[in-house]
């Protein structure tokens, strides 16, 4: 249809919109919306600045007939288009039957000049042929606009291109765009589109990085408010483990489970110490769950096996301390005792056919079958092997010997043998007699000599509890209960003056450990010298009951009490408690594996167990004497020992270069790598190939206090040479590369990783130098004390030194300025750093291994050790710290680091968790939903 030409300026309006309110309101909003704020681009000049004129009649107006005189019907006359929604309700008649004001408003604009310019609003469901006024008919060819998607608004976003470029058409002829300019009006509406789109997309990633940075500061504060509620409630209940275990130090077990609950929210310095405390006297249980309590046990050669029978027709050996069964030998009838010969070739057993079997232990065959002996009840072997004893109830004791297996001997007495065994030496062998079916009967002890072979002593008067007290010193000195013997003189009544309840002499025969005795309320335990006048040297911390038992290890380190069904270990010489194990049932006994290294609880009932002493030893060389210094390799796979020189490889224990007489040694050093050994006595080096053996000289002599030092890659060795001197050398052709004799007398040499620099530590305090040009470029005073350690960090970023004035300064040597300084409360003997320089480990004679964090300058592990730490190394994952101890007994042990990995050494030991009613609900509240502490435990 062609529209009429007509001059904007005499007209009021553009546009005037024609609609039925019923159903036509929305569709008339959004037209009037569109084209009222729709300018034309800037490409048309000064029409760009034109504004459309709609009129719109307002909705909430009543239709009368005066608002149609006063408002409608002149707006209608002065505009220039009219524009008719055609929606149903626009040609639905009045109720009247007169033509509703659609029709009036097409009727009424139709008549007056400009009545061709007439636009169609198509809205929704008019998509018939009909129109309002019959407009159809007048303008059969009437342009129409579809604008039936205008609602709802998901639409309207799917289809507001489209209804953009229908309305473009008609906001072009309200604007007089001829048809010649509709490709520019197009073109620069699609150029306003992207810009539009463009400046959309400009916003809306402005506003999507603000609501990402408030989105992440507030996940951050959140994880922030998280983390610190989780470090509260560690604190918390790492302080609840330490006080459980400060005010009932039997609770182990629910102290080490909120140390557990502690760790699991937030590894702290805390709750590692409670952690660490607890795991030490939580001893570890040795064997698997199928044979974790049984009925009797014996031990081979250092503990490397054991044979065990859980009350049934098997003997099983297994490994330890990871309890693998190895063998097992089964029998036709229960299995009543079992005795392993020392060499550990043998295992004797004695089963309720009467019969006593030999099976060789590597095998499990059955070497021989004793009949006709009875029911045996009690077997032993000699400490030398020789002989195997056995006793029943057919009142004999009966000795063989081993290999042939013959009877050599027979001893009968009055009443059964309960219990057959030999003194340290193997002078003497202690036959226990009594009746069986009353343990109220008095028993009495035979003590038969081996070597003289005769009856010596009758010992008797003790009720069937007492044999659990027997304890062995040297030269045939034994104590049965409190009372004190010598088998060479007969019955020493002589004793520390005071009742006891329960004493044992240590097997170096040096000291009594006496306590309490039954009748009273004496709960103490005191230690005596073992010689008149028995002078009392310390008392035991107080036990929670009477003591009913003691036993001392075979190497007299620990003496191991137990009183109302719980065990308690202590250090002999200190008095310190190891170990505490509850509920062991009221009035069992314990003994120790001929190493010392494990502990049997339970003896005297039928529910026996292992349990680990030293689970972190991996090497302990008991009895060395002085035993430092001390080096390891760089990864802590092997340890060498200064004094009688000696090599070990620490997984397995074993010695290398074991028949290589090497002499001893002042000073020791192994290569990084393990693979070569550096001894000095005071004279040249000596460096051995450790694989092959083979030695090789070095240097022109020693002097002052003899040092080794290797370079990372094992090519230089430094030593000193002279009481105020050093040199370095190379091990290829013995070459001297650097020397310096002024330096005083040294104690610690160290390469940096790449063999720049040389550091030394010893009375002048800590000094680095530069080889290649002899510089001193780091110099660290330590006041007048003397520096025994120095180390480089791996990455060559850090230098370290300690000394006896206890602390460990830190420098980066980027700046050569102090970073930060590491304080114990004694000397410093050992310095490490970790593979990755992210932590340093330090070690000294106050006893204690400690381990910080670089980065945070904060401790995060302390490790209590029974001797002042000589040399320690990290494992290459950081999962372990392995210490050396040099005093008195050389131990070498390594140390759990991570966390998870204390968690679960932790739960491996454990038995239950914490309860939900009781204890989940004291420590943890009942805000906090229960878990299992351990997910695998009850």
């Amino acid at each position: 249809m062609d529209h009429i030409a007509s001059d904007r300026a005499d007209f009021k309006y553009d546009l005037f919109i024609s609609y039925r309110r019923k159903d036509g309101l929305p569709f008339a909003n959004w037209v009037r919306e569109k084209l009222v704020t729709y300018r034309l681009p800037r490409a048309f000049g000064d029409r760009s600045k034109v504004r459309l004129r709609v009129y719109q009649d307002t909705a909430y107006e009543r239709a009368t007939e005066d608002f149609w005189k006063n408002t409608v019907l002149p707006a209608l006359l002065s505009s220039r288009y009219l524009g008719v929604v055609a929606t149903p309700g626009a040609l639905e008649l009045r109720t009247d039957g007169q033509p509703n004001w659609v029709e009036r408003e097409i009727a009424s604009f139709t008549a007056m000049s400009q009545g061709a310019n007439v636009f169609v609003l198509r809205g929704i469901a008019s998509r018939n042929e009909m129109l309002p006024g019959s407009l159809h008919e007048k303008f059969p060819h009437i342009e129409q606009v579809d604008v039936c998607d205008v609602r709802p608004a998901w639409k309207r976003l799917r289809k507001g291109g489209l209804l953009r470029d229908r309305l473009l058409t008609l906001a072009a002829t309200l604007y007089d765009v001829p048809p010649e300019e509709m490709p520019v009006l197009r073109q620069e509406e699609e150029r306003r589109k992207r810009r539009t789109a463009w400046a959309v997309a400009f916003v809306s990633a402005i506003l999507l990085g603000i609501v990402t940075v408030l989105a992440v500061a507030w996940l951050r504060q959140r994880d922030v408010a998280r983390q610190e509620r989780d470090i509260a409630v560690a604190r918390q209940l790492s302080a609840e483990s330490s006080l459980v275990l400060k005010d009932n130090p039997g609770d182990i077990e629910r102290s080490v489970l909120l140390a557990v609950e502690s760790m699991s929210r937030s590894p702290l310095f805390e709750n590692d110490a409670a952690m660490r405390e607890g795991l030490r006297l939580f001893l570890k249980p040795v064997a698997n769950e199928e044979t974790r309590t049984f009925r009797a046990v014996a031990f081979g050669p250092n503990s490397q096996f054991a044979a065990l029978t859980i009350g049934d027709k098997v003997v099983r050996i297994v490994e330890l301390p990871g309890g693998k069964e190895l063998l097992r030998m089964d029998h036709p009838d229960s299995i009543l005792a079992l005795a392993l010969s020392p060499d550990g070739r043998y295992l004797a057993t004695a089963s309720a056919d009467t019969n006593v079997r030999i099976f060789d232990v590597k095998t499990g065959a059955v070497l021989s079958q004793l009949s006709g002996l009875g029911r045996t009840i009690a077997i032993a072997f000699s400490p030398d092997g020789r002989y195997l004893s056995s006793g029943g109830e057919d009142k004999s004791v009966r000795i063989f010997e081993s290999g042939g297996w013959k009877r050599v001997l027979r001893l009968d007495y009055e009443h059964p043998v309960k219990a057959v065994t030999y003194t340290q030496d193997g002078h003497y062998l202690l036959s226990r007699c009594g009746e069986l079916a009353n343990t109220d009967e008095v028993d009495s002890w035979r003590i038969f000599d081996v070597l003289a072979r005769k009856n010596i002593s009758l010992l008797a008067g003790w009720s069937s509890s007492s044999f659990e007290s027997l304890s062995f010193g040297p030269n045939g000195r034994f104590m049965i209960y409190s009372e004190l013997f010598d088998a060479r003189r007969g019955k020493e009544r002589e004793h520390p003056s005071g009742q006891f309840g329960a004493a044992a002499l240590s097997p170096d025969g040096n000291f009594i450990t006496a306590c309490g005795a039954l009748a009273s309320i004496d709960k103490t335990c005191r230690v005596y010298r073992s010689t008149a006048p028995f002078e009392r040297l310390l008392e035991l911390p107080a036990h929670r009951d009477v003591v009913a038992a003691i036993a001392y290890s075979p190497d007299s380190r620990y003496v191991a009490t137990t009183s109302a069904g719980t065990v308690r270990v202590f250090d002999a010489a200190t008095s310190t408690e190891v170990g505490d194990i509850p509920n062991q049932g009221a009035g069992s006994a314990v003994v120790f594996s001929p190493d010392s290294r494990y502990l049997v609880t339970g003896v005297g009932s039928e529910h026996l167990r292992i349990y680990s002493l030293a689970a972190d030893v991996i090497l302990d060389l008991a009895n060395r004497g002085r035993a430092h210094p001390v080096s390891f390799s760089v990864d802590g796979r092997y340890v060498a020992y200064a004094g009688r020189v000696q090599v070990f490889d620490t997984q397995s224990a074993r010695e290398l270069l074991p028949k290589a007489n090497l002499g001893s040694a002042v000073a020791v050093a192994l290569s990084p790598d393990g693979g070569y050994l550096a001894i000095t006595h005071r004279g040249p080096p000596v460096v051995v190939n450790i694989a092959s053996g083979e030695a090789i000289g070095l240097g022109s002599g020693g002097g002052g206090v003899p040092v080794l030092a290797f370079s990372a890659d094992a090519k230089l060795l430094a030593t000193t040479n002279s009481p105020s001197g050093v040199e370095v050398l190379r091990l290829s052709d013995g070459r001297k590369l650097f020397e310096r004799t002024d330096l005083g007398s040294l104690r610690s040499l160290a390469f940096s990783p790449n063999a720049r620099y040389l550091a030394v530590g010893g009375t002048e305090g800590a000094s680095v130098f530069e080889l290649q040009s002899g510089l001193k470029i780091l110099q660290v005073n330590h006041g007048h004390y003397i520096v025994h350690s120095v180390a480089f960090s791996p990455n060559g970023r850090y230098f370290a030194s300690g000394s006896l004035d206890k602390t460990v300064p830190i420098y980066d040597m980027a700046n050569r300025l102090e970073a930060y300084r590491v304080i114990h409360q004694e000397t410093i003997f050992a310095i490490t750093f970790s593979h990755d320089s992210r932590y340093i480990a330090t070690g000294g004679a106050d006893k204690t291994a400690r381990v910080f964090e670089l980065s945070s300058e904060r401790e995060v592990a302390r490790i209590t050790l029974t001797g002042a730490v000589r040399a320690l190394v990290f494992s290459p994952d950081m999962r372990h710290l392995t210490t050396a101890t040099g005093d008195g007994n050389a131990v070498v042990t390594t140390h759990l680091l991570r966390p998870k990995d204390l968690i679960n050494e932790a739960c491996s030991r454990l038995t239950r968790n914490l309860t939900r009613e009781e204890e989940w609900k004291q420590y943890l509240g009942e805000g906090e939903p229960y878990r299992k502490t351990c997910p695998k435990l009850p």
